[in-house]
C-alpha cells in the first residue's frame, strides 16, 4: 500500500464546498412544497382581504354619493339658513385656529430670541 499526498489546500477546500453544496441542496429541496403551500396561502389571503376593503370603500362611496344627492335636492329656507350658520361656524372656528397657531408660534420664535 502506498500512502498518497495530501490534495493542495484549494482543491481540499473545492471539494469540501461541493459536498457542502450538495447536502444543502437535499435539505433545501425538502421544504420547497410547504414554503410553495405558504406563499400560496398567502397570496390567497392578502388578495381576498383586498377584496373585502375595495368592496367596503365601494358601499362607503356608495352611501355617501346617495347622501349627497339626497341633501343637494333640499330646498327649504329653513335648510339653507342651518347650512349658513354651519358653514359661518366652522369658518370662525378655522380662523381661530390659524390665529391661535399663528400666536402660539409667535411666542416661540420670540422665546428662543431672548435665550
Amino acid at each position: 500500500m502506498s500512502i498518497q499526498a495530501p490534495l493542495p489546500e484549494m482543491e481540499k477546500e473545492k471539494l469540501e464546498r461541493k459536498v457542502d453544496y450538495e447536502q444543502l441542496k437535499k435539505d433545501i429541496t425538502k421544504w420547497e412544497p410547504l414554503v410553495k403551500r405558504n406563499r400560496e396561502a398567502v397570496s390567497i389571503e392578502d388578495v381576498r382581504d383586498q377584496q373585502n376593503y375595495l368592496a367596503k370603500m365601494r358601499s362607503h362611496l356608495f352611501h355617501h354619493e346617495m347622501k349627497a344627492k339626497h341633501i343637494k335636492n333640499i330646498r327649504s329656507k329653513t335648510y339653507s339658513r342651518i347650512l349658513k350658520k354651519k358653514r359661518q361656524k366652522q369658518h370662525q372656528l378655522g380662523s381661530m385656529w390659524i390665529l391661535k397657531n399663528l400666536k402660539s408660534s409667535l411666542l416661540s420664535s420670540s422665546s428662543n430670541e431672548m435665550r
